[in-house]
C-alpha cells in the first residue's frame, strides 16, 4: 500500500500519527495498532480515516499555530482526507472550524461557520458539539496537534488526547513536561 511519512516526537516515541512504534512511519495495516480502523479492511481496502487538526490554543505562539493548523489541513484535503479542524481560542474554547477557513477568517475569534466543542475526559470520552440533540462524539481517528509553545510543546495538548484514547502526534505527556 501506499507509504504515509509522519514526524515523530522529539523523544523519537509516540509521536507519529497512527503511532507506528518509534519510527514515525506506516508502511501497511501490520504496523497499526490493534485499535486502528484499517485493522481488518478488507485486503487492498483502508477505511476512511478522519483526522483531526488541532491548533490554536493559549499561547503567545497563536497565530502561527493557526497558520501551522491551516496549512496541516490543506494538505489533508488535498490528499483526499477528511480532516477535523479543531481550533482552541485563546481563553481555552474549542472550535469545530470550516475545512476552508482562511487565516484572515481568525481575526476576531472563532471563524464563521465554527461550532462550539466539548471535551469530555470522563464518563463517555470524546470531543463533542456544545449545542444540539443527540450528542454524538466527532469520529476523529488519530489528531494532528499543531499547536506551538503553551499547551502544545509544555505536553498539555498529548495530555488530553491521551485521556481521550486518541492517537496524536508530538512528544509525550512525560517528554513535554
Amino acid at each position: 500500500g501506499k507509504a504515509e511519512v509522519f514526524a515523530a516526537g522529539e523523544d523519537g516515541g509516540g509521536g507519529a500519527l497512527g503511532v507506528a512504534g518509534d519510527r514515525g512511519v506506516i508502511l501497511d495495516e501490520s504496523d497499526l495498532p490493534d485499535h486502528y480502523p484499517e485493522r481488518g479492511a478488507p485486503k487492498g481496502e483502508t477505511m476512511a480515516r478522519s483526522y483531526a487538526i488541532v491548533f490554536g490554543g493559549p499561547s503567545p505562539e497563536h497565530e502561527i499555530s493557526i497558520l501551522t493548523g491551516l496549512q496541516a489541513t490543506r494538505v489533508l484535503l488535498e490528499g483526499g482526507h477528511d480532516p477535523v479542524p479543531i481550533y482552541v481560542a485563546p481563553g481555552g474554547a474549542w472550535h469545530l472550524v470550516p475545512a476552508t477557513a482562511e487565516a484572515k477568517d481568525f481575526l476576531t475569534g472563532a471563524p464563521t461557520g465554527s461550532k462550539e466543542l466539548d471535551v469530555v475526559l470522563s464518563g463517555q470520552p470524546g470531543i463533542y458539539p456544545k449545542k444540539g440533540m443527540g450528542k454524538k462524539a466527532l469520529g476523529i481517528d488519530a489528531a494532528l496537534l499543531c499547536f506551538h509553545g503553551g499547551i502544545g510543546e509544555g505536553g498539555a495538548g498529548a495530555a488530553v488526547f491521551s485521556l481521550l484514547g486518541i492517537p496524536a502526534t508530538g512528544s509525550t505527556v512525560f517528554a513535554g513536561a
